[in-house]
């Protein structure tokens, strides 16, 4: 939020909605508001170009890729620039989400296993 940018990821490409905007718009005043900060600083909204899932099930793996760019990447700036790919992600990126996110959380938990 240090550069007041909301960025829009929707993996089956919808706008986004009026009334999630207005509520994140008004949140942010109040939040300055309440720091007693000018109110005039308006939020940038940003909608990417993201892959669209084809079904109904996929959401999770696509939003655990996007993760996985953004914090490997560092990512803060250049989001149009970065993310352009529209088409689905094949079964092998789908897998690879799901393996690297198991091996993950599995050594997180083992890690925490050690220190108790």
């Amino acid at each position: 939020m240090v550069d007041k940018t909301v960025v829009w990821f929707c993996s089956l490409h919808k706008k986004i909605p009026t009334n999630f905007k207005d509520i994140i718009d008004t949140s942010w005043r109040g939040y300055n508001i309440l720091k007693g900060r000018s109110i005039s600083n308006n939020l940038n909204w940003i909608r990417i170009k993201c892959n669209k899932q084809p079904g109904s099930y996929e959401c999770g793996y696509y939003i655990m890729q996007w993760m996985i760019t953004i914090i490997r990447l560092g990512v803060k700036t250049g989001w149009k620039e970065l993310f352009t790919e529209e088409t689905p992600m094949n079964e092998e990126g789908i897998s690879y989400v799901r393996d690297s996110w198991s091996t993950y959380f599995i050594n997180f938990y083992n890690s925490s296993i050690g220190k108790q």
